[in-house]
């Protein structure tokens, strides 16, 4: 099993060495815990851009104290910080010793497919990410419009062209399957 201090800095290698937005970082660990097999798993809870880990938030502020993760903060356009994650020198130690691992070779695969998937769009990873919140709630089929109502509940407005794209993203990582039609 991965250490999630691994699996984070791994995630962040296998994508150049640097991610960029907190978002995006959420949920790439939420989905890399779904399908990489940790030690420890993070503790999500529904957030507004969908699940959050102040857990996984303070492991980042942790990481980049101890100079294995450097954070870098730029202004967006709608004036808002954006944090990138780059590797340190320390960290790229930690992942070369990794990165021929399986483990490793599962958290580049599930970063591959995110990436070709949504380009690392960080609202198409949050509406895959609140889709898959919201199914995994239930064990039973929903309709893009009982996503979009069930979202309502933890206050998030999708539109069921939102909804679509989060699921699609999950049936291509394997996190859903579509509903057989009745003959």
């Amino acid at each position: 099993m991965l250490d999630p201090v691994d699996a984070v800095l791994l995630l962040v290698h296998t994508n150049g060495d640097r991610i960029d937005g907190r978002t995006v970082i959420q949920k790439l660990v939420y989905f890399t815990q779904l399908l990489v097999p940790l030690s420890r798993k993070f503790h999500f809870v529904p957030h507004f851009y969908g699940p959050y880990s102040s857990e996984l938030a303070a492991l980042l502020d942790s990481l980049v104290g101890l100079r294995f993760l450097r954070a870098e903060v730029t202004r967006t356009p709608r004036h808002r910080d954006m944090y990138s994650y780059r590797l340190t020198e320390d960290g790229l130690a930690v992942t070369s010793r990794l990165q021929d691992s399986g483990d490793a070779k599962k958290v580049l695969s599930v970063i591959e497919k995110c990436r070709s998937l949504t380009a690392l769009n960080p609202d198409v990873l949050s509406y895959a990410a609140k889709a898959n919140h919201i199914l995994s709630q239930r064990r039973r089929a929903y309709t893009d419009a009982q996503v979009v109502a069930e979202g309502k509940k933890f206050g998030w407005h999708m539109t069921p062209d939102q909804v679509k794209r989060g699921v699609d993203v999950l049936l291509d990582l394997g996190l859903a399957k579509r509903k057989k039609a009745a003959n």
